[in-house]
């Protein structure tokens, strides 16, 4: 469920600058005077090519050619039958075709990995075995409702408590049980130890919003400001996964200066798994939008925008609109058409080999690979209002309903291509979830506020 904080009206805006690139230039050597040297090296465990226009690269093989200054070459990476291209480091960034600019000598990283075998040998676990329950909060009223739970790489579990007249926020127990602390947010990151996730708070007349890495029992490790809330705007600010660590953190603020269309500002932060920032990019533009977020498997950034109805950045109304940034914040490709665009919020998932996958909680709507601006077709095996999660370490998938309660308590299990690898009944009734380290939870009860877990069960 979406719940991304807000101050002021809750609309979200996301807006960039219209520059796109799949390459880019640092400095280095200067070219000599007979020209410059471009040098590809190949890294992973997975097999591929990387070849040039004009002629000269051909790697492995022939991997360093020389060419006159401010030649553009074209480097194209194929990998091998077995393998995918995880993408490029050095002066290319992304998984396209790489386009660069000899003004200097240049290194150029290919990074090829393994398929994952489309097998279902180990996906669904035998037994769920040993379970450990306890209680998010004694006594919900009617107002006050359990809604959620995580869990980070080292088991550490956290359920969450809101609504009005009670606590908010999540409390966290060690893996087998014992209190941890209390974290005082909405949405929360799970890490390899400890939770990332954003936080409001007083400043002056304004109220901030902040980006935090905090210890299993609550300790704040780091704080980074991400947005404020000025007088007569809408703010609002939420964190999303990243699959190889950290988070990507989404604020926007919406102005509605008199007549006409409103203008937004969007700042997307990456930050490592310790908390630390790595890029921001901060844009905007017309219109207001709800927005999500994922980096995927090769650190690319998608970040996908739903309109309020009237159109944004030039594209017609009601329409999905995407765009791929790098790690270092440097977009990958312009705003895209993705789609038709329903009512709700966007819901983006990362899929196994990198990409990812666009919903808006109720609806799968198109598939996305890595850095590329077209929409695909969703994966087949998807089922609309069910959540998606990779499981046992990128071996699997599992979906499971949230919304529909006839099939509460039960577990669907899929190969890495989709291939149906059968049910896991874990609890009939219970509202599941599934954590960062494969932790299988279930929430039960009045107001579904106590909560049980299987340590690692998909891990």
């Amino acid at each position: 469920m979406y719940r991304g904080q807000a101050f002021g009206l809750v609309i979200v805006g996301l807006i960039a600058c219209d520059r796109a690139t799949a390459s880019r230039q640092h400095a280095g050597s200067l070219g000599s005077a007979t020209g410059v040297q471009i040098t590809v090296s190949l890294r992973g465990d997975g097999t591929g090519r990387v070849t040039s226009i004009p002629a000269g690269i051909d790697c492995p093989g022939s991997c360093t050619m020389t060419v006159p200054n401010e030649t553009l070459l074209t480097l194209t990476a194929s990998p091998g039958t077995d393998s995918r291209f995880r993408g490029w480091s050095g002066q290319c960034v992304g998984t396209q075709s790489c386009t660069i600019t000899a003004a200097r000598d240049q290194s150029v990283v290919a990074s090829f990995a393994p398929i994952p075998p489309d097998t279902c040998d180990g996906v669904v676990p035998a037994a769920l075995g040993q379970s450990v329950s306890r209680v998010i909060y004694e006594s919900p009223g009617y107002w006050t409702f359990c809604e959620d739970a995580v869990s980070d790489a080292a088991g550490n579990v956290a359920g969450f408590v809101g609504g009005r007249g009670g606590p908010f926020g999540w409390t966290i127990w060690a893996p087998d049980g014992t209190a941890e602390g209390k974290i005082a947010t909405s949405d929360l990151v799970p890490q390899a130890v400890g939770f990332q996730g954003i936080a409001f708070y007083p400043s002056g007349n304004d109220v901030a919003a902040a980006f935090y890495s905090w210890t299993p029992t609550g300790t704040v490790l780091r704080r980074t400001d991400v947005a404020r809330d000025p007088k007569s705007t809408s703010t609002v600010a939420s964190a999303f996964a990243a699959v190889t660590g950290g988070s990507v953190a989404v604020s926007t603020t919406c102005y509605a200066n008199g007549p006409g269309r409103a203008t937004s500002e969007l700042i997307v932060s990456r930050f490592d798994r310790d908390g630390v920032l790595i890029s921001t990019a901060s844009v905007g533009g017309e219109g207001c939008f709800s927005a999500g977020a994922v980096a995927d498997e090769f650190d690319n950034t998608l970040v996908v925008l739903m309109d309020d109805g009237g159109g944004a950045l030039g594209f017609p109304e009601d329409r999905v609109v995407a765009r791929w940034l790098a790690r270092d914040g440097q977009p990958l490709t312009n705003w895209f058409d993705a789609g038709p665009s329903p009512a709700g919020d966007p819901e983006v998932r990362p899929l196994i080999g990198g990409g990812a996958v666009v919903g808006n909680g109720f609806v799968w709507l198109a598939a996305f690979r890595s850095g590329v601006p077209v929409a695909d077709e969703r994966p087949s095996f998807l089922i609309d209002d069910d959540k998606l999660h990779i499981v046992r370490s990128g071996r699997g998938y599992a979906q499971f309903s949230v919304n529909d309660v006839s099939r509460y308590g039960t577990l669907k299990l899929y190969s890495p291509a989709g291939r149906f690898c059968g049910d896991l009944r874990v609890e009939e009734g219970s509202e599941l979830h599934i954590g960062k380290d494969g932790t299988v939870m279930a929430l039960s009860g009045p107001q579904r506020c106590s909560i049980r877990w299987w340590p690692r069960l998909l891990k």
